[in-house]
């Protein structure tokens, strides 16, 4: 038990909470850690991938030991924080937490590897030659008494370094700042690309994902069959090469990418916390978790800097220098985490309720929805024991049962001639495809099944995804919601549902079809081809495991 002043405590732990016992003298009182917002993060949080969930998470590496390794995954580091809003959409930047390897390039390695950029002397014409970098002396304007090279600021230099505020760091052509002013906050000069930073600013160069995808194409294929372990010549590019073979649980082939020269340069002010926290994970989840950033060598970015040279970083002095392409260097992949990325919740997963349903495939509360990212949701979701599935945001219109099938009772329904039966129906998806199947291909203007199937969209891991006519059961479920179901559409900007009857795919006889009236919940049964009725798309949740007819 827990006493402050005398009285026991009994916090409340989210699902993702830790409970952290704090002292103050003889005072102890509980404070509860969870998850760390995107919007949120900082320079050496993790990235977690939650296995029971299927979502990804960030917490701090203080909070590792709650998040064990057998409902946790290790993905990443955060080296560039969401809060400087880098990418202007409010990502954030993921290091790998393993260095990219050749014979092992899916994985990546338990040890730094010395690999080529590329091939020597082949100028990638799509690349843009940056040939400017934070260098200088006292001729082309570093303060007096400040050293000749114009380091990026890192905690792990103990010396004197520059100042590090917007006018610290100089070349001839204007001056070229650090990611971080002296205080650590986001230095907005970083980011600049016209005067009085160059166009050819290496550290303005931040499309580590369009720069990978341009050297892969001068490569010539991301057909990786032929790869074998040690491949390490310059055609093959094995440093962009690597880190699009790399993935981890929660990520795909693809994902991870060469991070440009700017997003790379950010690995240094936090240099030594991001080590620290790499430690906190090998101390959880076992020493092959990671491996630390070397702090004496040079890490390969995507910039170009000729046709012959790429720029790196520089861990010993923290400066951005140009080596031949055909030179070794260490390598590192990134992940670009969006905002979607991060709290879904995975349909197979998830509790009954009402959700947003994104394009990525997740569910989300709504009351942490954020409308920014409506352009992304692709429904309602309504979850119970007996289904799951989407209300479309889009068109709701009024539609005919089916006008060819009038008078005819359709082979493979069941007529259920009481209501208290119809709502046990929640076949709505195969109660589609054979009524699509029965009205031999009737125009979708006259056929609410074909409507809603002609209705699709887009979730990324499962492609095109097409609608259907919902079952009675499903239509109650989602009136049994309905002030949620109201509230969530309003929320992401989806067409309200209509408050007269809606068409269920719920056979009553040859000539009638069950409907549900939107406001009130009646239910009764609609002559098949009269048209004063609507058509509700909806969108299974997850994959059918079922052989519905087609």
């Amino acid at each position: 038990m827990i006493f402050k002043n005398g009285k026991k405590l009994t916090p409340a732990i989210g699902s993702a909470g830790l409970l952290k016992i704090m002292m103050n003298g003889s005072q102890i009182w509980p404070e509860i850690q969870k998850e760390i917002p995107l919007s949120e993060t900082t320079a050496g949080d993790v990235l977690l991938w939650d296995k029971t969930g299927l979502r990804k998470l960030f917490v701090s590496s203080d909070s590792l030991s709650s998040y064990p390794s057998d409902s946790y995954t290790p993905i990443g580091i955060v080296v560039i924080p969401a809060s400087h809003d880098v990418y202007g959409d409010g990502s954030c930047g993921v290091m790998s937490l393993s260095p990219m390897n050749c014979d092992t390039p899916s994985t990546g390695g338990t040890s730094e590897q010395d690999m080529y950029w590329g091939a020597s002397d082949t100028d990638i014409s799509a690349l843009p030659n940056l040939n400017q970098v934070p260098y200088g002396n006292t001729s082309n304007g570093i303060p007096t008494g400040q050293t000749s090279y114009a380091y990026l600021p890192s905690d792990k230099f103990s010396g004197t370094q520059c100042a590090h505020d917007t006018d610290a760091f100089y070349h001839s052509s204007g001056y070229i700042p650090s990611p971080y002013l002296t205080d650590g906050s986001r230095n907005p000069g970083y980011y600049q690309t016209s005067s009085p930073s160059s166009s050819s600013n290496a550290l303005a160069d931040f499309d580590g994902i369009g720069n990978t995808e341009k050297i892969i194409t001068q490569r010539g294929t991301k057909d990786y069959n032929s790869w074998t372990p040690g491949r390490t010549t310059g055609a093959d590019y094995p440093a962009a090469s690597c880190c699009d073979m790399f993935h981890t649980e929660g990520t795909k082939q693809g994902d991870w990418y060469l991070p440009a020269c700017g997003e790379l340069g950010y690995i240094m002010p936090p240099f030594n916390k991001i080590n620290e926290a790499i430690r906190k994970m090998q101390d959880t989840y076992g020493s092959s978790v990671g491996v630390e950033l070397d702090a004496n060598y040079a890490y390969w970015s995507s910039t170009e800097y000729s046709s012959g040279n790429a720029r790196p970083v520089n861990t010993k002095f923290g400066f951005i220098s140009q080596y031949g392409k055909n030179t070794n260097n260490y390598v590192r992949a990134f992940l670009k985490v969006s905002p979607l990325d991060m709290s879904g919740i995975s349909p197979e997963s998830a509790s009954n309720g009402v959700y947003v349903y994104a394009n990525n495939g997740k569910l989300y509360n709504p009351d942490e929805w954020d409308t920014a990212n409506n352009d992304q949701a692709v429904g309602v979701a309504v979850i119970d024991d007996n289904c799951k599935f989407a209300i479309t945001k889009g068109e709701k219109p009024q539609r005919a049962w089916s006008a060819v099938l009038y008078g005819i009772d359709v082979d493979g329904l069941t007529n259920y001639s009481d209501f208290s039966q119809a709502v046990t129906d929640f076949n709505g998806e195969n109660n589609t495809a054979i009524i699509r199947e029965a009205a031999s291909g009737e125009d979708a203007s006259n056929n609410a099944a074909y409507y809603c199937y002609n209705q699709t969209v887009s979730v990324d891991g499962r492609g095109t995804v097409h609608g259907y006519l919902p079952a009675l059961g499903e239509l109650q479920t989602a009136y049994n919601n309905k002030s949620l179901v109201d509230s969530a559409m309003s929320l992401i900007g989806g067409i309200a549902m209509p408050t007269y009857r809606l068409w269920s795919s719920t056979e009553y006889s040859s000539n009638h079809a069950w409907y549900l009236n939107w406001n009130g919940g009646y239910m009764d049964h609609g002559i098949k081809d009269v048209t004063e009725r609507y058509a509700i798309p909806v969108f299974p949740l997850i994959s059918s495991d079922q052989e519905w007819v087609v």
